[in-house]
């Protein structure tokens, strides 16, 4: 599968915290038609944990104003 360019089919070869993941499967599921079950694929994981994932960041983004600025910034370059 490619996204924005670059192979995505595995993406846990990749060092990231549990925010940074977190965050990327957010801006997936919000920016791409895929499924929870296709998201969980790429970052081999179950699509419960997809879904879970999803919900958690955005209820620290109402949370967090400082990670909800940082998803902003990120969301602005997507949206260009």
């Amino acid at each position: 599968m490619v996204l924005g360019g670059r192979n995505v089919n595995n993406l846990t070869n990749l060092p990231t915290s549990p925010i940074t993941k977190q965050v990327a499967i957010y801006l997936i599921r919000w920016y791409t038609g895929l499924t929870n079950g296709e998201i969980g694929k790429i970052f081999k994981m179950k699509a419960q944990a997809v879904s879970k994932a999803g919900i958690k960041i955005e209820r620290l983004m109402k949370e967090n104003r400082k990670i909800r600025s940082q998803v902003n910034k990120l969301i602005s370059i997507f949206e260009g």
